[in-house]
C-alpha cells in the first residue's frame, strides 16, 4: 500500500513538472511572436526616410535588432528540453522479473529521481523565460526611442 501512495505522488509530481514545462514553452513562444510582430509593425508603420535622416534613430533601431537577435537565441535555448528526465526507461523495466508491488516501487523511485533532476532544468528554463521577457521589454523601448527620435 505504501508503494502505491509513493508511486502516485511521484507520478503526480512528474506530471506537474511537465505541465510547468509546457507553460514555460508557451510563454517563450508568445514572447517570440510578440517581439517579431513588434519589429514587423515598426517597419511597416515607421517612415523609413525619416529614420535614415536621424543617426540617433538609426542607432536605436540597430540596437533593437541586436536585442531581437539576443531574444531569439535565448528563446531557442530555453525552448530546448533535451535533458528533461521523464522516469524509468521502458526497455530497462521490460527485463525486470519482479512482483507488481516491487516493480511499482522501482518505478516510483526512478520517477522520484527524475523529479529531483528536473528541478534544476525547470529553474534554468524559468530564468531563460525571464531573460527573454527582459529582451522583449528592452526591444520595445529601443523601437519606441527610434520612432521618437526619427525626423518626420
Amino acid at each position: 500500500m505504501a508503494e502505491q501512495v509513493f508511486y502516485e505522488i511521484a507520478r503526480w509530481r512528474l506530471d506537474e513538472q511537465l505541465a510547468q514545462i509546457r507553460e514555460l514553452n508557451g510563454r517563450l513562444m508568445g514572447v517570440f511572436a510578440g517581439a517579431t510582430a513588434l519589429l514587423v509593425l515598426f517597419g511597416a508603420l515607421q517612415d523609413l526616410e525619416g529614420l535614415r535622416a536621424s543617426g540617433l534613430a538609426v542607432g536605436f533601431a540597430s540596437a533593437s535588432i541586436g536585442v531581437y537577435v539576443g531574444l531569439l537565441i535565448t528563446a531557442l535555448i530555453g525552448y530546448r528540453d533535451a535533458d528533461l528526465l521523464e522516469g524509468p526507461s521502458l526497455t530497462r523495466l521490460h527485463g525486470l522479473n519482479r512482483s507488481e508491488s516491487d516493480l511499482q516501487l522501482a518505478v516510483a523511485i526512478s520517477i522520484f529521481d527524475s523529479v529531483g533532476a528536473n528541478e534544476g532544468l525547470i529553474r534554468r528554463k524559468s530564468q531563460l523565460v525571464f531573460a527573454t521577457l527582459s529582451f522583449w521589454a528592452l526591444d520595445a523601448i529601443l523601437l519606441l526611442a527610434a520612432a521618437l527620435t526619427s525626423v518626420s
